[in-house]
């Protein structure tokens, strides 16, 4: 994302109680997302302000290859409306 709204990402991610933030490395995409200590200092905010429990793991970008690697779950969407399929 440009700008702030990789901060407003983390910041809202965080809020709804998500584990892991990854940032996805594509082949169009601009740019890297912005500093992780800044986004784990927001994610702290944001950690105090929903009143949440666990701090969500912040990673640096990876590509699909290594979301699976990892052993992320990964549901692809079908951009003509037909059901998502796991995998």
């Amino acid at each position: 994302p440009k700008g702030e709204r990789w901060t407003d990402l983390v910041r809202a991610l965080t809020e709804l109680g998500v584990g892991a933030i990854l940032p996805l490395r594509c082949a169009r995409g601009e740019r890297e997302p912005a500093s992780l200590d800044r986004a784990r200092r927001v994610a702290a905010e944001a950690l105090k302000q929903s009143r949440r429990a666990r701090l969500p793991r912040l990673g640096p970008a990876v590509d699909i290859a290594g979301l699976a690697a990892a052993g992320c779950r990964l549901i692809v969407c079908d951009p003509a409306g037909g059901p998502p399929s796991p995998g």
